[in-house]
């Protein structure tokens, strides 16, 4: 192989690896590509998932926040925090350990709904919407036996 022949080679990799960063953000940007994935850089321009976990039970629902941290025991509140941290970076997974505390915590409870929901980015109107709606069921004797 010839010298010419080898420095075409090193001029094409060089320029496929500055052009596919622009590439992979408007393949992302357009057709909804998860930003982690492809060997970009994208991942590093999209803002963190927004996710909302709700706690629902017949009589009404309860939301756990910061504010209500005075409320709940701690272990909810802490198996709370780490459903949430968990989903964030890994985007998918079941709350069994946060309905577990739920229930060891509210004796009174016999059965729960874990509504999470996850919010992004609408690429057309750049407004925050809600991307996907997971709903968990728990019965108290399937989860503490």
């Amino acid at each position: 192989m010839t010298f010419e022949a080898k420095k075409r080679i090193v001029i094409a990799v060089l320029l496929l690896l500055a052009i596919w960063p622009l590439v992979h953000r408007l393949l992302v940007q357009t057709s909804g590509l998860n930003p982690w994935k492809g060997a970009g850089w994208a991942m590093y321009c999209v803002p963190g998932r927004s996710i909302i976990v709700a706690v629902i039970w017949p009589g009404g629902e309860r939301r756990i926040t910061r504010e209500d941290f005075g409320e709940v025991p701690p272990a909810v509140f802490g198996a709370h925090e780490d459903f949430v941290l968990r989903r964030k970076a890994l985007g998918r997974g079941a709350p069994d350990a946060y309905a577990r505390a739920c229930f060891e915590a509210f004796e009174v409870l016999e059965e729960i709904e874990i509504r999470v929901e996850q919010a992004g980015v609408d690429r057309l109107s750049a407004l925050v919407v809600s991307e996907r709606v997971d709903r968990f069921f728990y019965l108290r004797e399937d989860l503490l036996d």
